[in-house]
């Protein structure tokens, strides 16, 4: 009787167990092969291009005169680094008589993933004589101490600060001030610095253990903050770039935000300072976030806490305008136009890479090249 009833009923049981288990197993397995070999890690990033060195100013910056390929197309682009460690075209810049313009900034300014016509810097050099000292990563104190180094060097007639709103507040994050005088000296960074082949890497940067485990982590992250309204205690790590956007009272909201705040201002208020001393008209360019731009790229992102709210209320702009009025200070802020151009789900890359496309350098050019117009 045992044995039929084990027959009958035990041992299917018992198989179908084994069976599921494999068969979960080579999901699992499959999931994760297919999840290590498409995340991208380097291969199309401004950060894992050989270019970069480590500095007692800036903490990093381009190593001079170097190249090497990075970007999107066929072909790739050839990144070309003067020897004063700005972004170039590659050709030899006779003198000129041209205005001089100094592009302040990260990897926006840089141009990632294109090739030098394409980026607005290099569509602004037809017409203009453009030193392009966007850095990847970089933020506005490094802005300040960039302008500092250059000013003698170049004399340019006119500065531009391209303020990106995604992470120029939040990357104050890893940096460390040293001041003389109450002004800033010097920048160290506590997170990123150039290893040994001159690419960008992380003092803590360490690949998950599965990546499908963390894949699911990530979405149960987003399911318990969007609707849950909690972060899970063991996830409340702030991300880079969404707590800026973000209402004081959310559960993604990061604590520091307003000390970050701080020092941005403070940046931008000896940056200014510097440019009436040394006569150079000085342009606030706020760059914005391509989720704030088009509900269109609100999918390219594993996690995304904020809701419509945040993305409308433009809570970065919104500081920034209200510091350019109180200081007087010339600021173009791109969004509104972005948001009512007829090609805005066009101008930044449609991969999860946040930079703009082609397109949305040549707008930001002609934006940029208005504001100049006016001011002759």
């Amino acid at each position: 009787m045992s044995r039929n009833i084990y027959s009958s009923y035990v041992r299917p049981i018992l198989t179908a167990v084994v069976v599921n288990i494999f068969l979960l197993g080579l999901i699992f397995f499959g999931a994760e092969f297919y999840l290590r070999s498409n995340t991208n890690t380097s291969s199309v990033s401004a950060v894992g291009i050989p270019i970069y060195q480590n500095n007692n100013l800036t903490g990093y910056s381009h190593k001079p005169n170097t190249q090497a390929e990075n970007g999107y197309g066929d072909p790739v682009p050839t990144i070309y680094i003067d020897e004063l460690g700005l972004r170039n075209s590659g050709k030899d810049a006779n003198s000129t008589d041209k205005t001089k313009i100094l592009l302040l900034g990260d990897s926006f300014t840089f141009g990632t993933g294109l090739s030098w016509e394409n980026t607005f810097a290099g569509q602004l050099d037809t017409d203009y004589e453009i030193y392009n000292a966007g850095i990847v990563g970089h933020t506005t104190d490094q802005y300040l101490l960039r302008l500092k180094q250059l000013t003698p060097i170049l004399n340019p007639d006119i500065a531009i600060v391209n303020f990106f709103v995604g992470n120029d507040v939040t990357e104050h994050r890893r940096h460390k001030w040293y001041t003389k005088d109450n002004k800033l000296v010097q920048v160290e960074d506590l997170k990123v610095f150039a290893d040994e082949s001159g690419k960008l890497r992380s003092k803590n940067q360490i690949p998950p253990k599965s990546y499908v485990w963390n894949f699911l982590e990530q979405r149960w992250q987003i399911f318990h903050t969007k609707f849950l309204k909690k972060t899970p205690s063991h996830l409340k790590i702030p991300t880079l770039t969404w707590p800026v956007f973000l209402p004081e009272d959310h559960a993604g909201y990061d604590d520091r935000i307003p000390q970050f705040w701080e020092q941005v201002f403070e940046s931008l208020d000896q940056i200014q300072t510097h440019c009436k001393e040394n006569n150079i008209k000085l342009l606030l360019n706020i760059i914005p976030m391509d989720v704030q731009v088009s509900e269109h790229y609100w999918d390219k992102y594993a996690i995304r806490y904020f809701d419509a709210e945040a993305m409308k209320a433009d809570r970065p702009q919104t500081k920034l305008l209200q510091y350019c009025k109180k200081q007087d200070l010339d600021c173009l802020d791109l969004l509104p136009s972005f948001r009512n151009h007829e090609l805005k789900d066009q101008l930044y890359f449609q991969n999860e890479d946040p930079h703009f496309d082609t397109i949305g350098h040549e707008v930001t050019a002609n934006l940029i090249r208005n504001w100049l117009d006016s001011k002759e």
